[in-house]
């Protein structure tokens, strides 16, 4: 049993996981549950004088049965994820240091705008609810989204999302608001993020704009409205939140993208005006996956231009 526990994985914070893994019929069972406490038990001695300041231990489903052990030894329940349940210990000076378990939820609405090519009219894409709170008010539009999977980034989400709930492919643009909510789903916060988002050029057309095909499940119809239409709906009334959300958030993209079509006459990949949130992927110094940016500025922009400062100076 203590081979199990001594193949330990340690952080640069003087904490050590262990992974415990299911051996099938010939592994752990109910009857060495006795045996894997005593173990836990002189490990925890040992663990104590290295000065190991925490202790991490996932169990997978198969093997529930030991945490009771773990937890009888002051283990706390930290949480349960992807058939696994870990359980921490905290072993350092003074009270725990260890952080809670993720506590924000992410979603991410598309707010794709396009001028139609056949009145001229800039409109958005809208979709009714099938289920749902909204789904038995008359003519309640709303912007296509969801929740954001984990592992993905809130740009692809938001992509992701237009395309399920409406088969149109599209491109990110820009963050232009941020919803944040105390005591969402689960007692969660919530974080509610509203994407500026224009049609793909592949679904791009001259004789008129993508027509939206349900997905038979989730949404009920969905359609492009002018926009000011879709602002002129009670249900947005500026003094209310989502009201305020609706009308500075759209405001706020309809300005960008009004300055793009006013330009060159057509869209561009990039506009002047200083609102919303870009996007900038940036290499991560300490390997791994790229990391994201979402400002005001092109990040690698500022980056190219604090170079050439420096290296003027020398």
């Amino acid at each position: 049993m203590t081979r199990r526990l001594d193949d330990v994985v340690r952080d640069t914070f003087g904490g050590i996981t262990i992974k415990l893994a299911h051996e099938g019929p010939s592994g752990w069972d109910r009857e060495e549950a006795h045996e894997f406490s005593r173990a836990l038990t002189e490990k925890l001695e040992t663990w104590k004088e290295e000065k190991v300041t925490a202790v991490w231990l996932h169990f997978p489903k198969e093997l529930i049965h030991f945490a009771r052990a773990a937890i009888d030894l002051q283990f706390e329940l930290h949480y349960a994820a992807n058939e696994t349940l870990v359980l921490s210990l905290w072993l350092g000076k003074g009270a725990s240091r260890l952080p809670q378990f993720a506590h924000h939820l992410c979603a991410a609405a598309g707010m794709v705008l396009a001028q139609d090519p056949v009145d001229k009219v800039v409109k958005i894409l809208c979709i009714r609810e099938r289920h749902g709170p909204t789904a038995k008010l008359k003519d309640f539009w709303k912007l296509p989204g969801g929740s954001v999977d984990q592992g993905e980034e809130i740009s692809a989400a938001a992509v992701r999302e237009v395309m399920e709930e409406t088969k149109i492919n599209t491109q990110f643009e820009r963050i232009v608001a941020v919803r944040e909510m105390q005591n969402g789903l689960f007692g969660n916060t919530d974080l509610y993020f509203v994407c500026w988002m224009t049609i793909s050029p592949k679904d791009c057309s001259n004789t008129g704009l993508p027509q939206p095909e349900l997905d038979g499940i989730e949404i009920a119809e969905a359609r492009w409205l002018p926009v000011e239409q879709l602002l002129k709906s009670p249900y947005y009334n500026p003094r209310g939140v989502y009201g305020a959300l609706m009308q500075t958030s759209v405001r706020a993209a309809l300005r960008m993208f009004e300055e793009r079509l006013q330009s060159s006459g057509q869209l561009q990949q990039q506009s002047s005006t200083g609102e919303g949130l870009r996007m900038s992927r940036v290499k991560n110094p300490f390997g791994g996956m790229d990391q994201l940016f979402y400002t005001g500025a092109d990040i690698r922009t500022y980056a190219s231009n604090t170079r050439r400062k420096h290296n003027s100076k020398l």
